[in-house]
């Protein structure tokens, strides 16, 4: 197996921010504060970006999307921390996931909103009387279908055409929150006042994964299968924090000093790259180093 590699020297002044983009480990939407934070992976939280009333995050093509929850907007955040107005019209914005498409998919008081590839003003795609209370968590599983909670305890499918029909009803739950799948196609479900995270099959199958949080959030899993929670509560044990579960379902703190902390978001790593590019400084100079593509 050969390794190439590619060294290029560049000269921008803004090295610090770079490489904190690149070497983070996931973004988290603190709400509390008005920022979205860059969480690495041995846990330490750092300033990102200022973005108004932060709610749901993702990352596509590099970039950070974030929902402005008063406002109404989707906010699109560089990987340098430059923040513009990506899409308008949505009222009280939470969740947001991608379709295969380029498409941008939002649930928010209307129901679930799209955004086309490029941004602009968002379009209604399912209305809010199809979930019952509305529209909160979004996931797409690994065939495009488009899940969604609402109703307070309830799972919808949602075919590309804007059909939603009820997938599972999860008893005791009385608002279920963020959503995420495994890679074997196994939902999981956070429920704010159960303080819970139920996993259902593809099945339907429903079966407690994890309890002890305090206000359970967003969900979002990493590469090595580990999911992560945020605990949206601001007072009280727990508060204020992200909690890590395994496979085997050992919970326990990832990140805390957080404020109000509510979507997040891992930094994607294709599989095609051996290894992260990074920034290092060498005597006056800065030198890019692109990520190392593996042959064989």
């Amino acid at each position: 197996m050969n390794i190439k590699t590619n060294v290029v020297i560049i000269s921008s002044m803004i090295f610090s921010t770079w490489a904190l983009a690149q070497s983070s480990f996931l973004y988290v939407a603190n709400n509390g504060s008005n920022t979205v934070a860059s969480v690495l992976s041995s846990g330490s939280v750092a300033f990102f970006a200022n973005v108004n009333a932060p709610v749901g995050v993702t990352v596509n093509d590099g970039d950070v999307f974030v929902t402005n929850d008063a406002p109404g907007t989707i906010t699109e955040v560089t990987p340098q921390g430059g923040t513009s107005t990506y899409a308008t019209g949505l009222t009280h914005p939470q969740s947001l996931a991608f379709d295969n498409e380029g498409d941008l998919f939002a649930s928010s008081g209307g129901g679930i909103d799209e955004v086309a590839p490029g941004g602009g003003a968002a379009t209604t795609f399912v209305s809010s009387s199809d979930f019952g209370s509305g529209a909160f968590g979004l996931a797409f599983n690994s065939t495009g279908t488009l899940f969604v909670t609402g109703n307070g305890n309830t799972i919808y499918e949602v075919t590309s055409g804007g059909s939603a029909s009820t997938f599972v009803t999860i008893p005791g739950f009385t608002a279920a929150n963020g959503l995420a799948f495994d890679s074997s196609g196994n939902l999981y479900v956070a429920d704010y006042y159960a303080d819970e995270v139920v996993k259902i099959t593809p099945g339907g199958t429903i079966s407690t994964f994890a309890t002890g949080f305090n206000h359970p959030g967003f969900l979002a899993f990493d590469n090595n299968s580990n999911l992560y929670v945020t605990n949206i509560a601001t007072s009280g044990a727990n508060s204020n924090t992200i909690f890590e579960i395994t496979p085997g379902q050992i919970v326990s703190t990832f990140a805390s000093g957080l404020s109000q902390p509510e979507g997040l978001a891992f930094v994607p790593e294709p599989a095609e790259w051996g290894l992260l590019g990074g920034v290092i400084a060498l005597g006056l100079a800065l030198y890019r180093i692109s990520p190392f593509r593996k042959y064989s």
